[in-house]
Order: structure tokens, then sequence, then C-alpha cells
């Protein structure tokens, strides 16, 4: 692991590239509707009984981490974006994009607009993207 000596965050590789830029997930979460509050926390939920794991917020989303980033929330007025890694790529609802990252990684978006959307199916794929980085 390496520790940036500006921000402070830890990344698997030396020198990786990043942002420097700090926040709090409370910052990130404030003045955010209740529908988006309560996605965040259902995804969380899920998380939190996946493994050890640490939050990562910089300016325009939350990362998740366990030994590198497994998924990233961004929260914005109308919608809940995450991104996650599986070692292939699906199509299926709510996924709207996946983009290859390597050849055993494949990112995917998906997008949340209610509370029932985040299905047991949605937090396996999360926890597939944390056994990703075991």
């Amino acid at each position: 692991m390496w520790t940036c000596s500006s921000c402070g965050r830890s990344f698997r590789n030396t020198n990786q590239r990043h942002h420097c830029e700090r926040t709090t997930a409370a910052a990130q979460l404030k003045n955010q509707p209740e529908p988006i509050l309560k996605m965040y926390q259902r995804i969380l939920d899920g998380v939190k009984k996946m493994g050890p794991f640490s939050v990562s917020p910089i300016k325009d989303y939350i990362m998740l981490k366990h030994k590198s980033t497994f998924l990233t929330i961004k929260p914005r007025k109308k919608y809940l974006d995450i991104t996650f890694f599986l070692a292939e790529a699906l199509e299926d609802f709510p996924i709207y994009k996946s983009i290859p990252r390597s050849k055993n990684r494949v990112a995917h978006g998906a997008r949340f607009e209610n509370l029932s959307d985040i299905t047991p199916g949605v937090l396996r794929w999360i926890k597939q993207s944390y056994d990703l980085t075991q």
C-alpha cells in the first residue's frame, strides 16, 4: 500500500493517479432528498455485512475500498449512481454501462431512482466486486 503525502489517502499502487481533494460522506449527503439518503443507507448496510472496508469520499463521489476501490457512490438530487467491478460484462437492469478496465475487470454503472431498485441481486454484484479486491 502507498499513502499520498499530500492527502493521506492509501492506494494499492505507488504514485497512483488520483485527486487529492478531500471531503466527508456527511458533506456529500448534506441536503440530499430523503430517498437518496435511504438508498445510500441500504447499500452501506449491505456492504457492512461483507467485511472490512473504508469510506473515502472526494468531491464528486464516495469510494468504498477494501484492498482497492470496489464501489463508488454518486449521490444526485434525483437519483443515486454507483460503479462496481465484475469479472465479466453484464447488461441487466439497472446497469446502464459496462466498460472493460482490464482483462479481469469490467466497470459497471447502475442508476437508482427508488429504494426498491436496490435489490438483493444488486447487493450480490457489489459483493462480487468486493471479492475481486481480495
